[in-house]
């Protein structure tokens, strides 16, 4: 059977909906490829909830910004909620915080 890394809901163009998307273990290579490859998809919204990530944690906040930008590149809209003022600042120093619309703060706890 073959299925796709990446399969976005078909929506009309009309309705914005985001995707939460946790790049934890994601192929973001490999849905940028699908992204790419799949031009007639419309292209994702995708919301990150950047208060769990461990990517960041593990592999640097360069890693992460480089897989944001091959998704972006590839057409996705990308929203950083939850985002610490350290990453936000590197967000700015690397000049791409105006690539992901991104919102300070830490989740509430209930």
């Amino acid at each position: 059977m073959n299925t796709s890394a990446f399969d976005p809901p078909r929506q009309p163009s009309s309705e914005l909906r985001f995707t939460l998307f946790n790049p934890d273990g994601a192929d973001i290579p490999q849905m940028a490829r699908e992204l790419n490859r799949r031009p007639e998809l419309p292209r994702p919204h995708l919301l990150v909830d950047c208060s769990r990530l461990q990517c960041v944690r593990q592999y640097g906040v360069s890693h992460f910004v480089s897989q944001l930008l091959l998704l972006h590149q590839a057409g996705a809209y990308i929203v950083l909620r939850n985002v610490d003022p350290v990453l936000m600042r590197c967000l700015e120093l690397l000049k791409v915080s105006h690539l992901f619309h991104a919102s300070l703060g830490a989740p509430t706890e209930a």
